[in-house]
């Protein structure tokens, strides 16, 4: 994931009498160009693709720096100016995992789309950043598959992480040494899987691979 790169002091809203632009009361300090939600004291806290606790809703850009308890103004639509947008026309831009921030490509944990790039009128067909909170969608991930190098039994509970962020939905431990050096049954045990590790306990020497399913 690429942050865009935000100059705080050019960030201004493009075409201001055509945007949708309302103040709120900053949760904490707030830099002009990031992104926020409203938190559930009703006010504007900085949005966060994977901080959880409704962080990874969208809800606008700061049109100037705020702090704490302080009104600050949030582009809710519209199109805006200052940051370094080197993706293709029309291509998307995406809530970071850095709290708000923006990103060239999805978060895994929670992959908001919050606009795209659009040219001005200028002879220079000068890039800009469309958004609409108002339409905001999560993109679809859709199911993932993870397959592990060999691992080799211990007989007691091992962690293979997976990367998806979130807990597998389907975890499959296939046995892999069908001609074993090491003679025995074989077994695979699951235990409590989490969003960074299955968890497995297999016959001491028994090879093996992990296959898991998360999305």
């Amino acid at each position: 994931m690429a942050d865009l790169t935000l100059t705080a002091v050019q960030v201004a809203a493009v075409y201001p009498d055509e945007a949708e632009i309302y103040d709120m009361i900053a949760a904490v300090a707030i830099t002009a160009g990031q992104a926020v939600y409203q938190n559930s004291a009703g006010k504007a806290a900085l949005a966060d693709a994977n901080a959880g606790s409704g962080a990874d809703q969208f809800r606008g850009i700061a049109l100037r720096g705020a702090g704490a308890g302080q009104a600050v103004s949030v582009l809710v639509r519209g199109h805006v100016y200052g940051y370094t947008l080197s993706g293709a026309y029309d291509s998307s831009v995406y809530l970071s995992d850095t709290a708000g921030a923006l990103a060239t490509t999805p978060s895994t944990t929670s992959p908001v789309r919050v606009g795209r790039v659009v040219s001005m009128s200028d002879s220079n067909l000068t890039k800009v950043l469309y958004v609409d909170a108002r339409i905001v969608t999560v993109v679809p991930s859709g199911p993932r598959v993870f397959v592990s190098a060999e691992q080799t039994g211990t007989g007691s509970a091992q962690n293979v992480a997976h990367g998806f962020g979130v807990i597998p939905f389907a975890v499959v431990a296939t046995p892999t040494d069908l001609t074993p050096a090491t003679v025995g049954s074989y077994s695979a045990v699951m235990g409590s899987h989490d969003a960074t590790n299955v968890v497995v306990t297999v016959t001491t020497g028994k090879k093996y691979v992990i296959v898991a399913f998360g999305g």
